[in-house]
């Protein structure tokens, strides 16, 4: 035992050297030779949302409210900022500890880690499946190194969160479908909450649908083994039992994993509810999947596909040849495989649009193809079983086995070698079809591994290699098909001023002192649209899937009413307002320009307006592009306490304001509306010297509050109401799953005669 321990850690020591080296330029202490992952969501999106996250953490608050983006959203409820996902703590714990900032060196930390946690979860899936150590390595060689991690859930980290932990949870599932036992079932309700918490709901739904498919195939399975499924006549309670024991247990198992996430799952089911995507949805937006014309991807590494889809051809042959030998034991991955496969077409087959109107859920996401990382694990499971059948068929002596492999591997390469000789041929004919160079480059690795197989294969039927070699051999053309050409695509070269470097335009608006205010970015900050949060700076532009979806509607306004409305003091633009005396110019560098606005539309963070005309929510963008927003206030249903003409002088005094709260002084000889310039969200709670008052949605957008005359302290703050009743359910959950978990119910030993001398 230990020993089989001891060989299962160099294992894992071997993964984590494999994830080292494969993305060695991302941690090479070489400055000259330092990477960064390519621009994409690792810096537009996903770096701003953790810094953001931790620094909330740090500070003792839980990052419920972002005011960097689109001028204030929910943060946590924004499932992909992943606010709650353990690992995402456990990294802000250790940061915290050692009182180290968040650094983009500390996102590459956790997006490797995930490289290795899926490397390890594939490992211990494929010893299961195929038995063996070296099926276990195969399969977790080819699922974590496949151009769909590598070149596309690399950069989108909720994406590499979730499909880390599919091998995992499916490995809980058969243990639970097949083997039974409460801390089984418990377990996979466990990693299904870790799922929902990585942040990627459309994941999510397929990792739950992959388990439904597995557990109907086991109950398929177990039903024939049984001679229950031919027998019609079997009693009724012998018959369901099955299905109770299988189907019970994944109810149970999701119900549970429901209620863990539930901190998470209320409050963006809210937000989805406010969101532009709810207006999105139709088969159209939903349906768009794998065309047949990317399917050259699975074995060409981006010549005429796209290489997120790359696997290469050696997992492919060692996957056919599991199918072939080890039919019994490949049947379940090759049919969720296969179901996979046909879900990542989308719209180009009847499968999608069956499960659009037929199965929850899958009307609610975009780019059906994202599911094919279900079918890549199908395939590095069957590569593990035909690499294990192979390794036996050597050990064996199984001379046919053998020889029928390898005559089919040589013609493979035959037929490969005589198609790359056409295309290395054509190139000359066809200089400038850059398609043609494309696909001869990529072919030379398939021509590579079926020479190099056959080699191999020739080479044991011979009996000039053997064993370990042979099998050393054969690891090793599936890791340098599977990571040549590709490996360096996601990484471009890190800069040396880094990625958010404080340039002059930035440092301009980081000095002013007067917080709070808005800018206007344009998408020009360095580092990408959510860069705001890394500065410090509140945008009224952010790049997140759920921004609120009437913030859209005020792009229908005239552009400086927005930054009026909005409160932006400071536009960063490269055009040019030198002509309008709006516009006072603060620090310009090469074709961008830093403004700072101010006009009669200008409105302070907060303010006191004395008339109130109550609009059809339905007009009120066409009242907003005339009306003076400092002397009326817009709103969709009359105050319970409306203002009064002005008599004097107001003095409103913004006395604390951070994410989560705001307290005004407000000192006036007549009742108003205090205007808020913030978002107007439901979970808003206002108190007037600390009685709580209707928070209005004003202007469209607003905030508003009525505020009797005199002098008063208005408190602003944030309590999200489905954030604490999810609390209180993962709270009860997690409680009773530790109970099950550690706490084993007595069993009652019934003391029995035997009468059988009687």
């Amino acid at each position: 035992m230990r020993g089989h321990t001891r060989s299962r850690g160099y294992i894992y020591l071997f993964f984590l050297i494999l994830v080292l080296l494969y993305f060695w330029r991302l941690v090479t202490p070489f400055t000259r030779d330092r990477a960064i992952f390519i621009n994409s969501d690792f810096n537009l999106q996903f770096y701003p949302w953790l810094k953001f996250a931790y620094e909330q953490w740090r500070h003792g608050h839980v990052p419920l409210w972002n005011p960097y983006i689109n001028a204030g959203q929910p943060g946590l409820a924004d499932i992909q900022m992943a606010a709650l996902y353990p690992i995402n703590l456990v990294v802000y714990a250790l940061l915290a500890l050692f009182r180290q900032p968040f650094t983009p060196d500390a996102l590459i930390g956790i997006t490797l880690l995930h490289f290795w946690l899926a490397a390890v979860f594939t490992y211990l899936l494929g010893r299961r499946v195929t038995g063996s150590d070296l099926g276990g390595i195969v399969a977790a060689v080819v699922y974590t190194f496949s151009g769909y991690m590598v070149l596309f859930a690399s950069i989108q980290l909720s994406v590499l969160q979730t499909a880390t932990w599919l091998p995992g949870v499916l490995l809980l599932a058969d243990r639970a479908f097949l083997q039974g036992g409460r801390r089984n079932t418990l377990g996979l309700s466990v990693l299904l909450a870790i799922v929902v918490l990585a942040g990627h709901p459309q994941m999510f739904l397929y990792t739950v649908y992959a388990v439904l498919a597995l557990a109907l195939i086991r109950w398929y399975e177990r039903r024939a083994a049984s001679g229950l499924h031919p027998t019609p006549v079997a009693p009724l309670a012998i018959r369901l039992r099955g299905e109770v024991r299988i189907f019970g247990r994944l109810a149970a198992a999701l119900a549970v994993a429901m209620g863990l996430a539930a901190v998470q799952l209320l409050p963006t089911a809210e937000l989805f509810a406010h969101s532009h995507r709810a207006e999105q949805l139709n088969f159209h937006y939903t349906s768009a999947g794998l065309p047949p014309e990317q399917w050259a991807g699975f074995f060409l590494a981006g010549a005429v596909s796209d290489a997120i889809f790359f696997v290469g051809i050696t997992a492919l042959v060692l996957a056919a040849w599991g199918v072939w030998q080890r039919w019994t034991d490949a049947r379940a991955w090759v049919l969720l495989g296969t179901l996979a496969f046909l879900l990542t077409l989308g719209g180009h087959t009847f499968v999608y649009p069956l499960f659009y109107i037929l199965a929850p859920g899958f009307a609610l996401f975009r780019e059906q193809y994202r599911i094919v990382y279900v079918f890549i694990l199908a395939i590095a499971l069957l590569a593990g079983l035909g690499t294990t059948a192979l390794t036996a068929s050597w050990q064996q002596e199984n001379r046919e086995g053998m020889e029928r492999g390898r005559r089919a591997v040589s013609w493979g390469a035959i037929v490969a070698l005589a198609v790359g000789i056409v295309l290395h041929l054509a190139r000359p004919l066809f200089p400038t079809h850059h398609g043609l160079a494309a696909v001869s480059q990529a072919w030379a690795y398939v021509e590579m591994a079926l020479v190099a197989l056959a080699l191999i294969l020739l080479g044991v039927e011979r009996g000039r290699v053997r064993g370990r070699t042979a099998s050393a051999l054969l690891v090793g053309v599936l890791m340098l098909e599977l990571f040549s050409p590709i490996w360096q695509r996601p990484l471009r070269d890190r800069p040396p001023e880094g990625i958010y470097p404080v340039t002059p335009l930035v440092q301009a608006m980081m000095s002013d002192p007067a917080r709070p205010f808005r800018i206007s970015s344009e998408g020009l900050l360095p580092g990408g649209p959510n860069s705001a949060i890394v500065y410090g700076l509140e945008d009224i532009l952010g790049y997140t899937p759920l921004g609120l979806g009437y913030v859209e509607m005020l792009n229908h306004l005239p552009e400086t009413k927005r930054w009026g409305m909005l409160n932006v003091r400071y536009v960063l633009t490269r055009r040019d307002f030198s002509g309008d005396g709006r516009f006072a110019l603060v620090a310009e560098e090469g074709d961008q320009r830093v403004y700072r606005f101010g006009s009669r539309e200008w409105l302070p963070r907060v303010f006191l307006t004395h008339r109130v005309q109550v609009v059809d929510p339905e007009r009120v963008w066409e009242r907003l592009a005339s009306a003076d927003l400092r002397e009326v206030v817009l709103l969709e249903e009359p105050p319970h306490s409306p203002p009064a003409a002005p008599m004097g002088e107001d003095v409103v005094r913004l006395v604390t304001y951070n994410a989560t709260k705001a307290v005004v002084q407000v000192r006036s000889a007549s009742a108003g509306m205090l205007v808020f310039s913030e978002m107007y969200y439901p979970d808003w709670r206002a108190y007037v010297d600390g009685q709580r008052v209707p928070v209005y949605r004003a202007d469209g957008v607003l905030r508003a509050v009525p505020v009797p005359a005199g002098d008063h302290r208005v408190e602003m703050v944030y309590r999200p109401r489905w954030f604490y009743v999810g609390t209180a359910i993962s709270l009860l959950t997690g409680i009773l799953v530790l109970a099950g978990i550690f706490f084993r119910p007595r069993q009652r030993h019934l003391n029995t005669r035997s009468t059988g001398d009687a």
